[in-house]
């Protein structure tokens, strides 16, 4: 089972979750982060740009990405769950997954400070409990 942990209450959900890929990259690992496409455009943006000059490898794709591909490449930003990514894992900006997420070792709900995303949040947390995943909750992110 995947240890849930659901940021809530986040005002900036891509500065988060640009700070979790970094850290997890750096930690080694290899990270998926599942989001709309305007949110993973800015996320790109900011992983091309922030901190200057510390580019952080990454595809964004709507496809598992080619084994060669993943190999190299430690974040994949993808619009919606698919089956095939080798990474460890994963960051949700919002898609509902709770289905696909067993064979993670951790996933991260980031939720904003919006009322549809608050209320898709309390709808996945609820989903993941029925799972039986275990959970954590962090407020104020």
């Amino acid at each position: 089972m995947a240890q849930i942990v659901f940021l809530t209450g986040v005002q900036d959900r891509i500065a988060l979750a640009q700070r979790l890929v970094r850290k997890k990259v750096h930690a080694g690992g290899r990270v998926c982060v599942l989001g709309a496409t305007p949110d993973l455009r800015r996320l790109s943006a900011a992983l091309w740009t922030e901190p200057q000059l510390d580019f952080l490898p990454h595809v964004h794709t709507r496809v598992p990405p080619a084994p060669l591909v993943q190999e190299l490449t430690p974040v994949w930003l993808i619009e919606q769950a698919v089956e095939g990514l080798a990474c460890d894992s994963v960051i949700n900006l919002g898609v509902d997954l709770v289905d696909w997420t067993g064979r993670f070792e951790r996933v991260a709900e980031i939720v904003g400070l919006d009322d549809e995303d608050q209320r898709a949040g309390r709808q996945r947390w609820k989903a993941y409990e029925r799972a039986g995943h275990a959970l954590v909750h962090h407020a104020g992110g």
